[in-house]
């Protein structure tokens, strides 16, 4: 693929590549021109650069660089995609506008939202317990009884059952 460069349409001062690489186009503070930028990598996995202008740096996404250049402006209310969910991968085919729930859905849909279920840092009980609950709620048995039964209070049975926790189980 043949790289091809843009103004970064929030700051005159860089170019975006269809690479997801930035560089420096004007000269400031010590900036040399044409030198592609250093990202940096955030602990969620997305990629970063300072953009400096007036001698003010500011932290910005990569992947909201490249949209904007190759895209369009972002439309208001929407997120980027990695359509691929490697967050590193910040090309134009990658990258696309989503609604926010449609965000969320694509990261359970690949796997990368494990934060469900077992796997959810502040669950209490196991899948195993789960289906079981949701087994004994459909007999008729109390959100207090289960929830004695299994030594956790009765909001935690009672939110399984509204699902608004679990609700990948209750709706199965």
């Amino acid at each position: 693929m043949k790289e091809e460069w843009r103004s970064v349409l929030r700051n005159q001062n860089y170019e975006v590549s269809n690479l997801g690489r930035v560089r420096r186009v004007t000269r400031g503070g010590g900036a040399v021109p044409g030198r592609v930028l250093k990202a940096g990598l955030l602990r969620n996995g997305y990629m970063i650069v300072s953009l400096w202008k007036d001698g003010e740096g500011k932290s910005t996404h990569v992947s909201a660089l490249v949209s904007e250049a190759f895209l369009g402006p972002k439309p208001e209310g929407l997120d980027i995609n990695h359509k691929d969910g490697v967050k590193k991968n910040n090309t134009p085919g990658n990258l696309e506008y989503v609604t926010r729930s449609e965000n969320i859905q694509h990261a359970f849909d690949t796997g990368l939202n494990r934060n469900i279920g077992e796997g959810h840092a502040r669950s209490k009980l196991t899948e195993a317990q789960v289906r079981d609950v949701l087994e004994r709620l459909s007999t008729g048995e109390t959100c207090a009884s289960i929830g004695r039964s299994l030594d956790v209070g009765r909001t935690v049975i009672s939110d399984i059952k509204i699902g608004r926790t679990w609700g990948h189980l209750s709706s199965s």
